[in-house]
């Protein structure tokens, strides 16, 4: 017969290893008797080789071969071949002590002995994985050769390596990264995915994570804001895991809303319209943006003069059309104008052409022939004919080569500024008046009737007084003080200092007469306007083309104040050379006075309008400026609108050599 089948396992391996045949010894003391052990199969688990271990017991029974009963008082002995393996008690107990095979005899009297063959093996208790962690670094795309090598170590229960253990691998996401059998994964998508590997029953587990090259990717722009037309560079830097800069990254760029701005392959944004967009720029799955806010290209406050005009666009850009000659547009002139029948050639710019790029500009003013600005430094920068030191740079005589100087006051700020036929005027951040340019009509307020090529201060007693308001004419100059008293000096030959005099010149401040408070003033050719507290406009001086608007017979001029009738809640009041325009709660524009270029914008290109008449159009003006032969305006959209005389351009609405007696739209600014 086959011996029983008898399992020791050390740690997780099990083997199966069969029995030798019985054996059966004659003798007299065992004749008719049968021996068997039992059970005839089992499983010990060893401990390890030096103490002793797991244990089975085997069961020796002897029985009768004529009757199948048991035999008792029959002794049973029991021996092992290997100690080192297994060894067994008298009992049957065995105990395995060691790797390897040992055979356990069970002996009847010495006549009858049962074998099995033992075999201790180990048992895998355990799986680890190297590396526990792993990380591949990917760019995009991922390629075939993206990948990392796993190991698996099976171990017993006391951390010997187990030998000949079968392994299987799996992952736990294979759309992030995927395993074969030999334990290499390959990344398939950025993240984190649980290789695990099994053998014996047990399993062990690592975190691979696919990860991207790149550690991060910086967008820089040059600007935060910009405007409606123009390109802005935006320039993109990748950083390594190693937070080393990588050179030579190629970039995906993507605009939040085509709608705002668009992007081309290198980075380079076109604003579209008006609006946020975020840029992006991605490498090797990583992206980094920046946000760019676009706002209108618009001219936002504006001023006129002489046959050209000025304003300032949004982020302080500053824009000038019109006549160009002596540098009045700040910028060379683009184009060539014709003013007489016969080809004379004068330089102009039909549309707003940007000048002084370098400056931000808060403000503009234009006078005859030069204009100044205050800039987001609060200095004063003045282009034009310098010949009466109107520039306030310290010099006279030729245009100078770079167009815009900065008046030389070093030591002090400004806030507002007004120029005028050949003189200009500015309110400092401490409310006091400088003056500079043309002096001989005492329109710089000095008491000296000196030209000066830099800003004064005015008269004594003066030179310390508080100003909310100045503004330059074309010989004479008014304002307001921040309590409200209206003053003015410089030429008075036509009552337009309107102190109640009629005498040539006044080269200090005199108060106005009437003793009316006023929120504004304007001072034009040789009249003057001013809206009191509570909205009712007063005009004095010349009135030869009924630019006071109070009387409708011309050349009777006043020198106080005379309430223009048909007007009131007047909120804006610009004088011109020979007309008026202002602005009334609600919006709506009016202009009066001399109409032979079409200045009033009523439709009338000759004569004379007698009194306020609203300005043709549905618009609704925020701001309004009369020069010499035109006018212009904002509405409340942003949008300007200028009407009159275009010979030179002044409209800004691309034509030349025209007059439009109705508002004009001024050429968006380029």
């Amino acid at each position: 017969m086959r011996s029983p089948w008898v399992v020791l396992a050390l740690g997780a391996a099990v083997i199966l290893v069969g029995c030798d045949d019985d054996t059966v010894l004659s003798g007299p003391s065992t004749v008719g008797l049968s021996l068997t052990v039992s059970p005839r199969l089992d499983t010990i688990f060893a401990a390890d080789t030096t103490a002793p271990g797991d244990t089975v017991r085997l069961l020796a029974r002897v029985r009768s071969a004529a009757t199948g009963g048991a035999v008792t008082g029959v002794a049973v002995s029991w021996t092992t071949s290997d100690a080192a393996v297994a060894t067994v008690d008298a009992n049957g107990l065995v105990s395995a002590r060691g790797h390897g095979n040992a055979t356990i005899s069970a002996d009847l009297a010495g006549k009858q002995q049962v074998k099995a063959t033992i075999v201790v093996a180990q048992r895998t208790q355990s799986i680890s994985v190297t590396p526990a962690t792993a990380s591949i670094f990917v760019d995009d795309p991922i390629v075939v050769g993206d990948t990392v090598r796993l190991r698996a170590v099976a171990r017993d229960r006391d951390g010997v390596v187990v030998t000949g253990t079968t392994i299987t691998w799996r992952s736990s996401a294979p759309a992030i990264a995927t395993v074969d059998g030999a334990g290499v994964v390959r990344a398939v998508a950025l993240g984190t995915a649980t290789i695990t590997a099994t053998g014996g029953g047990v399993s062990g587990n690592a975190a691979v994570q696919v990860r991207t090259l790149v550690k991060s990717v910086a967008v820089t722009s040059p600007v935060a804001q910009a405007l409606v037309s123009d390109t802005v560079q935006l320039t993109a830097k990748a950083t390594g895991q190693n937070d080393q800069s990588m050179g030579g990254r190629r970039f995906t760029w993507q605009s939040s809303n085509l709608a705002v701005a668009t992007v081309d392959s290198t980075g380079r944004v076109l604003l579209v319209g008006a609006g946020t967009a975020q840029v992006t720029a991605t490498s090797g799955f990583v992206s980094g943006s920046t946000s760019i806010q676009v706002l209108p290209r618009a001219i936002m406050s504006l001023d006129v003069g002489t046959d050209f005009s000025c304003g300032v666009a949004n982020l302080g850009r500053g824009y000038c059309w019109g006549m160009g000659e002596r540098q009045r547009l700040g910028v060379q002139a683009d184009s060539l104008c014709h003013g007489t029948i016969a080809p004379v050639d004068t330089a102009c710019s039909i549309s707003p052409r940007r000048f002084a790029p370098a400056v931000t500009f808060a403000s503009v003013s234009v006078g005859g022939t030069s204009a100044c600005g205050i800039g987001s430094d609060s200095y004063v920068y003045c282009w034009g004919e310098p010949d009466l030191g109107q520039l306030g740079d310290g010099k006279r005589g030729t245009p100078v080569s770079d167009f815009v100087v900065r008046a030389t006051v070093n030591s002090v700020r400004f806030k507002s500024v007004t120029v005028g036929g050949a003189h200009a005027c500015a309110i400092s951040t401490t409310d006091t008046a400088y003056c500079w340019g043309a002096d001989a009509s005492g329109q710089l307020g000095d008491a000296r009737r000196i030209n000066s090529t830099t800003p004064i201060p005015l008269a004594v007693g003066f030179e310390t007084f508080k100003w909310s308001r100045l503004s330059a004419g074309e010989s004479h100059t008014c304002g307001v003080s921040t309590s409200g008293s209206a003053y003015c000096w410089g030429e008075n030959s036509s009552g337009q200092l309107g102190n109640g005099a009629v005498a040539p010149i006044a080269d200090t401040p005199q108060s106005v007469a009437g003793g009316a408070t006023f929120t504004e003033i304007s001072a034009g050719g040789r009249h003057t306007c001013g809206i009191a507290t509570g909205g009712d406009l007063y005009c004095w001086g010349a009135n030869d083309s009924l630019q006071l608007g109070t009387s409708t017979t011309p050349n009777v001029v006043s020198n106080t104040p005379l309430l223009v009738p048909g007007i009131s809640n007047v909120v804006q009041v610009s004088a011109g050379a020979n007309h008026t325009c202002a602005i009334v709660q609600g919006g709506q524009a009016y202009c009066w006075g001399s109409a032979s270029w079409g200045q009033v914008g009523n439709g009338t290109t000759s004569g004379i309008v007698t009194s306020p008449t609203q300005v043709s159009g549905a618009q609704q003006f925020r701001s309004i400026s009369a020069g010499l032969r035109h006018s212009c305006g904002i509405d409340t959209s942003n949008t300007s609108w200028c009407w009159g005389s275009n010979v030179f351009g002044a409209l800004g609405n691309e034509l030349q050599a025209a007059v439009r007696a109705t508002p004009q739209r001024v050429a968006t600014p380029r």
